[in-house]
């Protein structure tokens, strides 16, 4: 019971963040990449029309000269409807080809991960051994021979 109810404060306090994974880190120090984060953040936001303000914004995960992928940026807004919002409308990004190099997602507790990943390998399994058809109007696995 307990863990349902840490989970569901997780979730809870996770719904007015967004995660932005392919934005390129600045070189220099802290605060000059911290500006140009917030200008990156910023013309991607006035691109979809919105007036949502930033609470805070910041990567995730320590800078590591290995990593081949810039790190994941984390912004948190002051109400759950301004992510939505943003989460509704990244489409419109894809139109205005600025989310060439990145994507934009909503941020999901550890437990909804993992459901995604059994759902995942799930389709993999499914696709790998059969295809879904509809017969009758209902969903069947028939397996290839």
């Amino acid at each position: 019971m307990a863990v349902k109810l840490k989970e569901a404060d997780d979730e809870m306090r996770r719904v007015k963040n967004i995660l932005i994974c392919g934005i390129a880190e600045a070189q220099g120090d802290s605060a000059v990449k911290k500006k140009q984060d917030k200008e990156k953040l910023d013309l991607i936001l006035s691109s979809l029309g919105s007036t949502a303000e930033m609470v805070s914004f910041y990567r995730i995960e320590k800078p590591n000269s290995n990593n081949k992928y810039p790190r994941m940026i984390k912004v948190t807004f002051q109400c759950q409807s301004d992510a939505k919002f943003i989460l509704r409308l990244k489409r419109k990004l894809m139109e205005n080809n600025l989310t060439k190099d990145f994507s934009i997602t909503d941020d999901k507790t550890q437990a909804q991960n993992s459901y995604l990943n059994e759902l995942r390998t799930e389709l993999e399994n499914k696709n790998r051994n059969g295809t879904d058809k509809y017969i009758n109007g209902s969903p069947k696995i028939v397996h290839k021979f």
